[in-house]
């Protein structure tokens, strides 16, 4: 039969930062310390990217009419409508 052996359990992990916590809390004050030190020092960097499109709602002439439109054609129109020049200018904020 074939055992299984495990590199830790909990007792003997326990046992070894027991025996090494000088050691153990070097590292996790050296992170800690490190990574408050970077959230201080560093610039605030924050970038955001938008596009907004304000429209009056407007039924168009090929939407009125007894003929029903395919739903293709419809996104397709409103594709168009969306974007034109007019409508797709760029603004960024300093």
């Amino acid at each position: 039969m074939e055992e299984h052996y495990s590199i830790f359990n909990g007792k003997q992990l326990k046992g070894l930062i027991r025996r090494r916590w000088k050691l153990f809390l070097a590292v996790v004050s050296t992170g800690l310390v490190i990574s408050l030190a970077l959230s201080v020092l560093l610039p605030k960097v924050y970038v955001s990217k938008s596009t907004l499109l304000i429209d009056q709602q407007v039924t168009p002439e090929n939407y009125k009419g007894s003929t029903p439109v395919v739903q293709e054609d419809r996104l397709q129109i409103i594709a168009q409508q969306i974007l034109t020049a007019k409508n797709c200018r760029r603004s960024s904020i300093s």
